[in-house]
């Protein structure tokens, strides 16, 4: 009996059997090789997706560096105007302090002004209704006033009541010496100069009465 294996018809079936294996493995091995392909195109195509994203990224730090050199820029400049404001608010603060106090300089200097306008108002009204006796001997006085102008205008101001009272006596004095004079000469003599030196020891008297009531003008006490 022969063998069966070696058959003809055996050694057939497993030869079709063996090239159904290798079509099948060779189907699956082209199906390894797509999928192959398939993944490498996959990863190309990721790397690419990457090489993207880190571009991106590279960007994005560019673009966050320049937007923190920016926000410092503006923040710097924020604190400058800042400063500015302040120091302009300040200034100004200081100007609207110096506007009050001229202001209130101003009022007072006003108010002073009025009442001078009112006591000169006054002193204009007495004087245009002076009497010519009063106005003759004002002049008088001015007269002797001026006559020491050289010794100061107004140096009675810094005397004091018992100086400006002894003085006062004094050409009391002369005065009434002169009005004695006067009785001493005839009724047909000539009294001219005795006259006017008693109009002018007159003007002295009440130059130095007018030295006393000054002082007690400015308040003086002593």
């Amino acid at each position: 009996m022969g063998c069966v294996l070696c058959s003809p018809d055996v050694l057939a079936h497993r030869l079709r059997v063996a090239l159904a294996e290798v079509r099948q493995w060779k189907s699956s091995y082209q199906g390894i090789e797509d999928e192959q392909r398939e993944m490498g195109e996959d990863f190309s195509e990721c790397r690419a997706n990457v090489r993207e994203l880190q571009a991106a990224l590279e960007a994005a730090r560019t673009l966050h560096q320049e937007a923190a050199i920016e926000c410092n820029r503006l923040q710097i400049a924020l604190n400058d105007a800042n400063a500015a404001r302040q120091a302009d608010q300040s200034a100004l603060g200081a100007r609207l302090a110096g506007l009050e106090a001229d202001t209130a300089a101003l009022n007072t200097a006003l108010l002073a002004s009025n009442e001078q306008c009112g006591k000169l108002n006054d002193d204009a009204g007495a004087l245009r209704f002076m009497r010519p006796s009063v106005r003759r001997f004002a002049a008088a006085m001015e007269a002797q006033l001026r006559k020491n102008d050289d010794k100061g205008s107004e140096g009675w101001m810094y005397e004091t009541y018992d100086a400006m009272l002894s003085r006062l006596a004094d050409e009391t004095k002369e005065l009434k010496g002169e009005v004695v004079k006067l009785a001493k000469i005839p009724e047909d003599g000539d009294a001219t100069n005795t006259l006017e030196r008693i109009v002018k020891e007159a003007a002295d008297v009440a130059n130095f009465a007018m030295f006393v009531a000054d002082l007690a003008y400015k308040g003086d006490r002593a």
